[in-house]
């Protein structure tokens, strides 16, 4: 039987959209009108093509002309909001007060020290074109309530970060979502100005919340911040013993708002607007507002943004008349988030949160649907269940089926990535991930329920739910070290040379859509890029013994 295929219009954007930005992350700086004038031309010959009456020469024009058309312009794009005057490259950390408007900050145990992101709003006459840039800044503070969208003045040494002398992992994150300068050894020269309504009550509820997840379960400190960063992402207080252990076992990404999280809290409140017999288009208007509300809660961290831009879309799909179906919408979302913010294509978050559901999508649904299908044809398996009145068997069978087949898809998508970024290839993960999930279902909901009953003043009900997750947080931990004292049940592994990693990656994912568009059947479709991804590691492999 063949695959299954969506038609997709949106990946003649898409694609084209990544190729040009890639180009532009890697290329000199041009002027954009060069590339933007080329792109120009070239859409306008994809659109006089339409009118050839040749069939031929349509298919073969067309596609050419549309695409480079997309590419040159997305180059130009980039190229634009990504300029860097050339006197920055000239410019020696100096001594600048700046005027800044916060927006993002991370977590860290120093209670007097906040770091973060936040855009120049102000600074001396002959510092004015640095406004509007963003930049990484530390600023000592003296324990004021510093949130997202505080007004913040202070004295620093500003330095500019060339793309030449790039000596750590987190300054060159920071120069691929274009933040090339960073603000240290900082003093605030007034208290901080507040933000807006908005923001005020964003950072009061926030705060409410992180305490209503500690209510009753005090004596467990590192419990309690374990729970918070899967509750609210405040990563700063889990210790550095459990920030290893996660990352040793693969599973840090459950403390990272994400799609998980927002999907669950969407899933909860699909069902709770369901159960209230709220209309459809009605549930997706409050369901997505609340949503929101969970988002900025939770510091409106990218991983965080681009998720609720996932779940709006795979919502909305579905309550239309005619259902978007989900590779459209994770299409979609990623049109608008790379078009808004053309540098999160270079951020690790991006690139997993895309690729892995991807991969589950069109790899590991059609492998459940094929496992489904063989199960169901094996008659006397199903004769046997149903004769003994025991078809839920049979069901519980083939929900684990599922979950097997999407943790493995999620598995393989996110490989390449993993051993680039982390250093890390956890086998284990595939079967991990069929107990983790599940209990980090069950943390994220049991939680949320806190939060729900703490905010309406039933602080009693929220001790009782924070119960809950503790028990599953201790269990975890403690499951977890004694997975890593096996010996080889993780390893390290990293890519002999980095493009090598994305290239696995690009191979991986293209055979996929090469099988879809092909229509292949479900054998191939599922065996060819297991064995691209194969290949690969092996090469990645001897090239490490040489």
């Amino acid at each position: 039987m063949a695959a299954p295929s969506y038609r997709t219009p949106l990946l003649w954007i898409l694609l084209p959209l990544i190729a040009g930005y890639t180009l532009g992350h890697h290329l000199p700086e041009i002027a954009p009108l060069i590339p933007l004038s080329f792109g120009i031309a070239a859409l306008g010959g994809a659109a006089c093509s339409l009118r050839l009456r040749r069939k031929s020469a349509l298919l073969l024009i067309w596609p050419m002309a549309f695409t480079l058309g997309m590419l040159s312009v997305s180059l130009a794009y980039f190229q634009k909001i990504h300029h860097t005057p050339e006197a920055w490259s000239q410019m020696p950390p100096r001594e600048a007060v700046l005027t800044l408007k916060v927006k993002r900050l991370y977590d860290g145990s120093d209670p007097e020290m906040a770091r973060g992101i936040a855009e120049i709003t102000g600074t001396h006459s002959h510092l004015t074109d640095l406004v509007g840039r963003k930049l990484y800044f530390s600023i000592y503070h003296d324990r004021q309530f510093i949130y997202r969208g505080s007004r913040l003045m202070a004295r620093g040494v500003l330095r500019y970060l060339p793309s030449g002398e790039i000596t750590s992992s987190f300054e060159k994150g920071l120069l691929n979502r274009n933040i090339p300068l960073i603000f240290r050894r900082a003093f605030l020269l007034h208290p901080p100005e507040k933000g807006t309504v908005k923001e005020i009550l964003t950072a009061r509820l926030r705060a409410r919340c992180t305490d209503l997840l500690g209510k009753g379960i005090e004596n467990y400190p590192d419990s309690i911040a374990v729970f918070r960063a899967m509750m609210l992402g405040i990563k700063g207080d889990l210790n550095t013993e459990d920030k290893r252990l996660f990352l040793k076992t693969g599973t840090l990404h459950l403390f990272a708002i994400s799609g998980l999280h927002v999907g669950i809290v969407a899933l909860c409140l699909a069902g709770m607007l369901g159960l209230l017999r709220v209309p459809a288009k009605v549930s997706v208007v409050i369901g997505l507002a609340l949503v929101y509300v969970y988002v900025e809660i939770t510091g409106a961290n990218p991983s965080a943004v681009r998720a609720f831009a996932m779940t709006a879309f795979f919502w909305a799909g579905n309550s239309m008349a005619r259902q978007m179906p989900p590779f459209q919408a994770l299409a979609a979302s990623a049109v608008i988030v790379l078009l808004l913010q053309p540098s999160q294509l270079f951020s690790p978050g991006f690139q997993l949160s895309y690729s892995v559901v991807t991969g589950i999508l069109l790899w590991g649904m059609p492998l459940h649907g094929m496992v489904r299908d063989r199960l169901y044809a094996a008659q006397p398996l199903k004769s046997r269940f149903q004769g003994k009145g025991q078809s839920q068997i049979f069901k519980v069978l083939e929900i684990t089926l599922s979950a097997l087949a999407i943790s493995l898809a999620a598995f393989l998508a996110s490989a390449p990535l993993s051993i680039l970024y982390f250093g890390i290839f956890p086998p284990p993960a595939i079967l991990l991930n069929l107990l983790l999930v599940p209990v980090a279902t069950l943390v994220i909901v049991s939680g949320m329920l806190s939060l729900i009953f703490g905010l309406v003043g039933m602080e009693l009900l929220s001790v009782f739910f924070n119960h809950g997750p503790l028990t599953l947080i201790i269990l975890t931990e403690k499951m977890l070290e004694s997975l890593v004292e096996i010996p080889g049940f993780f390893f390290d592994m990293g890519w002999t040379h980095e493009p090598l990693g994305f290239l696995t990656l690009l191979i991986y994912l293209g055979s996929i859509l090469c099988g879809h568009a092909l229509r292949l059947s479900k054998p191939k479709l599922l065996a060819i890029p297991v064995a691209s991804l194969a290949i690969m590691l092996c090469i990645n492999a001897l090239s490490l013994q040489l």
